[in-house]
């Protein structure tokens, strides 16, 4: 796992309890569309976690 990885994790996981982020901020974050983003997480997530979405716990503990 790599910083990006990281990086979009906790980005993802800082969203969440708003209802995911805002198309401007995935842009001015990383410069990609929300679908490029969605896919982007789902691939790091299939490599730290093994499934295509944070866990609970996971997303609890760096909240």
């Amino acid at each position: 796992m790599d910083a990006d990885d990281d990086h979009i994790i906790t980005f993802a996981v800082r969203w969440q309890p708003y209802g995911g982020p805002r198309r401007e901020d995935i842009f001015v974050t990383f410069g990609i569309t929300p679908r490029e983003f969605d896919e982007r997480l789902r691939k790091v997530c299939m490599r730290r976690f093994g499934h295509p979405s944070i866990p609970r716990p996971v997303g609890r503990s760096l909240s």
